[in-house]
């Protein structure tokens, strides 16, 4: 008779333990790109405040933008690239927040030198989402006057109010939708833009 000691692990064994450490691995990987895309919001956020509040700042005495306006677009100067938070990417004259897109500014409605525009292109149904529902009820620095969402939904304050507009704040149910049919588009790009004066 023989007496044989099995040593190291069966086959199943092994397959057990791989698919745990996947499972752990892909979790890991999971809690991790949350966290970033989380940061991501936080930044392009962040960038949104510091950005119209520095071209509030440096039009202080003067409520006519077109002059730091100008600074910053189509050809950033020296003196507009001071102004732009650090936080911003710019190459070739071209800015971009957080999630990749170009940052636009410009002039309000009508050409009114007292409005300005911070628009944010190239974002995705989600981030469209959270950047539209930014509170600006609490910020004391910049005051904004509307929101435009894919340059056709648009959002003011009721002393503002436009006819045919929404009234902000942004409501989640109308970006989001019911089955994505919200306004900002799942199949598509979204823009923001946002009005200060």
């Amino acid at each position: 008779m023989y007496n044989t000691n099995e040593k190291g692990r069966s086959m199943v064994e092994m397959i057990g333990y791989m698919a745990v450490v996947i499972a752990v691995v892909m979790s890991v990987g999971h809690i991790v790109s949350s966290a970033f895309e989380e940061h991501k919001y936080s930044q392009a956020t962040i960038q949104l405040s510091e950005l119209a509040g520095a071209i509030t700042k440096a039009s202080a005495i003067d409520p006519d933008y077109s002059e730091v306006i100008d600074k910053i677009t189509p050809t950033i100067t020296d003196e507009g690239r001071r102004i732009l938070p650090s936080s911003f990417s710019i190459n070739d004259n071209t800015i971009t927040h957080a999630f990749g897109g170009e940052v636009k500014l410009g002039l309000g409605e009508g050409e009114e030198n007292n409005v300005f525009y911070i628009e944010y292109d190239g974002l995705d149904r989600k981030p469209c989402i959270e950047l539209a529902m930014k509170d600006w009820t609490k910020n004391t620095v910049i005051n904004l006057k509307a929101i435009i969402i894919n340059q056709e939904n648009q959002w003011y304050w009721p002393s503002y109010f436009v006819e045919g507009a929404n009234e902000l704040p942004v409501t989640r149910d109308a970006v989001a939708g019911v089955d994505d049919d919200g306004q900002c588009n799942k199949e598509s790009e979204n823009t923001i833009r946002w009005l200060f004066y």
